[in-house]
């Protein structure tokens, strides 16, 4: 039976990876982070990341993990095989080394540095049960990983929910439970969030779109006016709101810049999710904001 692989993206490292991985873990920012991706059974991939404030030597930040890797192995009394420059890489970054060792666990890795967002990657694919080879999953993984945003646009997939927001935008906070993922993002004073929310069907069986978003995200609106209205996206029922500040807060911000809000809200049967674009910027910009909401993909 084929695999079916799918997209991860997340601060601008995009990879392919089997559709049946999980995010189980995240630590840090765009600057420096870490994230880790868990099949049913155990760990499967752990991708860090960290932008230096000099140059480093990529072969001596290889050195420096496999020997973390060797202290490790000792502790558990394990022996340590250790390959180097496995060529398992792509052409896509500024210098790059593919490595493996084998304990108790088997493992291949990949170190890169990027000559355009000057971060150095480092990215473990550990062995599971069944299916392709290490050697052979790892091998696509490294060759479709990207570590920074293209046209303009950083990808963001994560749980089967993937959109794009503009490069420019970092990420500030993160909500994910089970059933709700939220994620704010920041530039220059604008916001941006997206939310996506699952059992729709379940959920607005008694009450409206209007009702769970006052109840789900219920300081959505805070400080702002806003007047609604309904109108189809996409094929699929939603509201749009837009506002303005309230007068005590529009009168201390207008001295400085004028500012709107725009949000949208639909229902996607198709996947049973709710999704929710919000975006709060100046009037120069809004336009090319609100547009925002067609990068985000509900199936």
């Amino acid at each position: 039976m084929k695999e079916e692989w799918s997209q991860f993206g997340f601060h601008d490292i995009t990879c392919e990876v089997p559709a049946d991985w999980d995010l189980t873990h995240i630590e840090g920012m765009y600057e420096k982070g870490y994230v880790r991706l868990d099949d049913a059974r155990s760990p499967r991939l752990e991708i860090r990341w960290e932008r230096p404030f000099r140059r480093v030597s990529l072969s001596r930040t290889i050195d420096k993990h496999i020997k973390l890797v060797t202290k490790e192995a000792r502790r558990a009394r394990h022996e340590l095989r250790v390959q180097r420059d496995l060529r398992l890489t792509a052409s896509s970054f500024e210098e790059c080394e593919s490595f493996s060792y084998k304990n108790h666990v088997e493992a291949a890795g990949l170190a890169t540095r990027c000559g355009v967002c000057r971060r150095v990657v480092i990215v473990r694919v550990f062995a599971g049960e069944g299916g392709q080879t290490l050697r052979q999953t790892a091998a696509r993984i490294f060759q479709s990983l990207r570590d920074h945003s293209k046209e303009g646009r950083s990808r963001w997939s994560l749980y089967g929910f993937r959109f794009d927001v503009p490069e420019d935008f970092r990420l500030v906070s993160s909500d994910l439970k089970t059933g709700r993922l939220l994620f704010d993002f920041a530039h220059k004073g604008a916001q941006l969030t997206v939310c996506r929310a699952g059992l729709a069907g379940v959920v607005l069986k008694d009450r409206t779109l209007s009702q769970w978003l006052e109840q789900a995200l219920p300081k959505f609106f805070r400080s702002f006016v806003v007047e609604k209205r309904s109108e189809e996206f996409r094929s699929h029922s939603s509201l749009v709101f837009t506002g303005r500040y309230k007068l005590r807060l529009r009168l201390a911000r207008l001295m400085i810049r004028p500012w709107f809000l725009h949000c949208r809200v639909w229902h996607c049967e198709r996947s049973d999710k709710i999704c929710v674009f919000r975006v709060i910027g100046r009037q120069k910009d809004k336009n090319a904001l609100e547009k925002c909401v067609d990068l985000v993909y509900c199936h």
